[in-house]
């Protein structure tokens, strides 16, 4: 029997995150594909769930002290996968430049590598970063701001420009933070 203490809550929370992603791209692809609001409205919600279940397996991990690298790994490829294969549906519909995503796919790349490289030198799983954290809280952020837009259908220039200013911000961030990774990488790496 498995005694309350040695549930792992975060994971718990992660794992549901994980379960529900494919419900939310479902939601997502049908409301953008058959230009269906209730489905956009849903899909919303259930990104607000996926949000608020990543902001709270964190919280618990470090409340409980129940932080591990399995769970560590598992948050960020479900961070990862929630933000790009919504902006793979956005792009595919044309709410999103092809551009945008690619950056977003950049960024993991210059995430994940570096951590396995340091992984392999010293004793921690991820390499984390505060301009990393940032990118993916503006990466979150613009998922749901895109999905904000959809339903509320505004006129097309007034979505062209504020979505153009916002992945330009995107944009200038992440090759910001690029940089910054890969001195840090660079620092970490050379003793």
């Amino acid at each position: 029997m498995v005694s309350v203490k040695s549930i792992n809550y975060a994971n718990c929370l992660t794992l549901i995150r994980i379960l529900l992603l494919p419900v939310y791209l479902l939601f997502l692809l049908s409301g953008l594909l058959e230009q269906d609001n209730r489905a956009l409205v849903i899909s919303f919600l259930l990104y607000l769930i996926l949000g608020l279940t990543d902001f709270l397996d964190g919280i618990l991990a470090r409340k409980l002290k129940q932080t591990t690298d399995r769970g560590e790994i598992m948050d960020v490829l479900s961070d990862y996968f929630l933000v790009s294969a919504s902006y793979a549906l956005f792009v595919v519909a044309d709410a999103a430049p092809l551009w945008i995503l690619l950056i977003i796919i950049w960024k993991f790349l210059l995430f994940l590598f570096p951590s396995i490289v340091v992984k392999s030198q010293k004793s921690s799983t991820l390499v984390h970063d505060w301009s990393g954290r940032v990118a993916a809280v503006l990466y979150f952020l613009s998922v749901g701001l895109i999905l904000l837009y959809l339903i509320a259908q505004p006129e097309p220039i007034i979505y062209s420009i504020l979505m153009n200013i916002m992945f330009l911000f995107l944009f200038g961030w992440s090759i910001l933070a690029s940089v910054y990774r890969v001195i840090l990488w660079r620092r970490l790496t050379s003793g």
